[in-house]
């Protein structure tokens, strides 16, 4: 249950049915606020690193249009889709002094990489780790840069896209493919013969497949 619906700051708004997705998104907010503030009353604040992010995309769900506040902006899909939209979220991550404020970075990071990441921030040996397949981007959180991993790589069971079928996305660079097929009972790896191909460079939307033009990709 979403608090403060009937009472909250839509309670008399236009928002119709979607009064309780905006107060859980100003709940978050307010509730993200006490967090960095009790930090900073603890002394805390400065030696502290805070990771907020979403596990999806766009919710869909829950009485919610996910057009209704263009929640995923230009990205094709919502929660659950194989194109950007179900999985592309930002990263938000603060670490005063060493982060630098208003700083953006176009490196993809997936949650895999957040065991490496934390890690390395504590220093401990990656030889210490349980074998996974993440990589540390403290280097870019500290503005050094570093390579993009070689690619990002998704699957769902009944996807948006089939929901009688699976599916899998694997983003290269600004190459992004998506492939749906049926059943993954059905034994067919890859799920398909010939994925949908975009350039996110010029295609962010997803709207051209262009397969057929880059057979080498």
């Amino acid at each position: 249950p979403v608090p403060g619906i009937s009472t909250g700051p839509y309670a008399n708004s236009s928002y119709g049915k979607e009064v309780g997705y905006a107060s859980a998104v100003t709940a978050i907010d307010a509730k993200l606020g006490l967090y960095f503030e009790t930090l900073k009353k603890a002394g805390l604040d400065q030696n502290t690193i805070t990771f907020f992010s979403s596990d999806n995309g766009a919710s869909n769900e829950g009485n919610h249009d996910y057009k209704y506040f263009t929640s995923s902006g230009a990205l094709q899909g919502y929660k659950r889709s194989l194109h950007e939209g179900g999985h592309r979220t930002p990263l938000v991550v603060t670490w005063p002094g060493k982060i630098a404020a208003g700083t953006r970075s176009l490196h993809q990071f997936a949650f895999y990489d957040f065991l490496a990441t934390a890690a390395d921030l504590a220093g401990v040996a990656t030889d210490a780790l349980p074998s996974h397949d993440g990589t540390s981007i403290v280097p870019t959180l500290l503005g050094k840069g570093q390579d993009l991993p070689p690619f990002v790589y998704h699957e769902y069971c009944a996807p948006n896209e089939k929901s009688t079928g699976w599916g899998q996305s694997v983003r290269i660079g600004n190459w992004s493919a998506v492939c749906v097929g049926d059943k993954l009972s059905a034994g067919k790896i890859p799920a398909c013969d010939v994925p949908l191909l975009y350039d996110l460079g010029e295609d962010v939307g997803q709207t051209k497949d262009v397969a057929a033009k880059h057979p080498d990709v």
